[in-house]
C-alpha cells in the first residue's frame, strides 16, 4: 500500500465493501434532444476516437493542454 510523505501506509480496509466500484463519481451532464450515435460522440467500444481533433467532446488537462480519452454514454437509470 501507498504511504504518506512521513511513511505512514494506511489500510484499505474502509474500500472492502465496495467490492470493486470506484471512490469516485463519473461527470454527468444533460443534454436535451441529443443523439449520441449522430452526433460522433466516442462510445466506450472505441474511446480512442476522444483523441481525434474533430471529436465533438473534449476532455482537457488544464494543466498541461493534452487531451485526455473519455467516452460517453446514455444513462438508462432514469427517464427524463
Amino acid at each position: 500500500m501507498p504511504v504518506d510523505r512521513d511513511g505512514i501506509g494506511f489500510s484499505p480496509r474502509p474500500w472492502d465493501r465496495q467490492d470493486g466500484f470506484p471512490g469516485t463519481t463519473a461527470m454527468f451532464a444533460y443534454f436535451a434532444n441529443v443523439s449520441l450515435e449522430a452526433s460522433g460522440v466516442p462510445g466506450w467500444q472505441d474511446f480512442a476516437r476522444s483523441l481525434d481533433e474533430d471529436c465533438p467532446t473534449i476532455l482537457l488537462d488544464t494543466m498541461t493542454g493534452e487531451r485526455l480519452a473519455h467516452f460517453a454514454e446514455l444513462d438508462y437509470s432514469t427517464e427524463v
